[in-house]
């Protein structure tokens, strides 16, 4: 509801920070995706680590490069094609929940942005306390300066000290909705409520105009 959007069949989900599976199970038992990569240290609940459509990698999530996975697919998809990796047949997701200091968020933000690993992100900045705005302001700016141009910030009722952005570098990929604005990020006015009026909302301050 508050991305219009979400994961389908044909996705690409990447899960970084996926142990035990939370994340993982919801993209696959409630949004019904078949191509899903967890990517944790740990190890993922026996019972999705059994689900043949979820691959699991063990790994640091920061350090983590999707391209030759990315590459791989795109093989199989389109041999006879070259460039850039790509999702023929659905867009690339990345969700991240990684328990870390909010600026690693950020770089994490960097990198799949300025890559383009990723089509759409849903990406958990975790603070210690109140959510810092200059940092968020940050990571909301990076995304725009990078290409995308759908950025929403939401704080939900039950995060406490977590703020979750959703990003969406494709215009086409929203859907209506009469729960959700469309409004893209950088016309926010000041006061107004990042994202859709659906759940309990943070109300932030206003997002630096991209020009």
């Amino acid at each position: 509801e508050c991305m219009n959007t979400r994961p389908g069949a044909n996705d690409i989900v990447f899960d970084l920070g996926a142990s035990p599976g939370g994340w993982t199970s919801v993209m696959r038992n409630i949004c019904y995706c078949d191509n899903i990569i967890s990517i944790d240290r740990s190890s993922l609940d026996a019972a999705l680590d059994r689900d043949d459509k979820i691959t699991f990698v063990k790994g640091d999530a920061f350090t983590f490069d999707p391209s030759s996975i990315l590459s791989q697919q795109q093989q199989q998809k389109q041999p006879q094609k070259q460039g850039r990796p790509s999702n023929k047949d659905g867009v690339v997701w990345m969700i991240s929940d990684v328990i870390a200091h909010p600026e690693r968020c950020t770089e994490l933000l960097e990198a799949w942005c300025s890559n383009q690993w990723a089509q759409n992100m849903i990406v958990t900045m975790k603070f210690q306390s109140d959510p810092m705005m200059d940092e968020l302001d940050k990571a909301i700016q990076l995304v725009h300066n990078l290409g995308y141009k759908h950025c929403r910030a939401k704080h939900f009722f039950s995060n406490k000290n977590e703020v979750t952005l959703m990003i969406i570098q494709n215009e086409d990929a929203l859907l209506s909705s009469s729960t959700a604005s469309t409004q893209p990020a950088d016309r926010l006015v000041p006061g107004e409520i990042i994202g859709s009026s659906l759940y309990p909302s943070a109300i932030f301050p206003s997002i630096p105009n991209h020009k």
